[in-house]
């Protein structure tokens, strides 16, 4: 389930990214460069790219876990 939140997180953030180099800011929302409200997009983008890298490596976490119990428990 990981994997896929963080595939998921990862998306928004690539998605968010490619609007935002597009000049979504100014010629969707019309607000200029120096508008205070684009920390918020900038705040968006960085909970999802923060919350890509968190979820990807509780995934591999875990499976670094089963992997050992896994092998623990079947020598025993």
């Amino acid at each position: 389930m990981a994997f896929v939140l963080g595939l998921v997180a990862l998306a928004a953030y690539l998605t968010l990214h490619a609007a935002i180099q597009d000049d979504f800011y100014f010629r969707v929302l019309g607000w200029y460069s120096d508008d205070l409200r684009r920390g918020f997009g900038d705040l968006v983008l960085l909970l999802a790219y923060s919350l890509f890298f968190a979820l990807l490596t509780r995934a591999f976490m875990l499976l670094g876990l089963l992997e050992y119990f896994g092998r623990r428990e079947r020598a025993g």
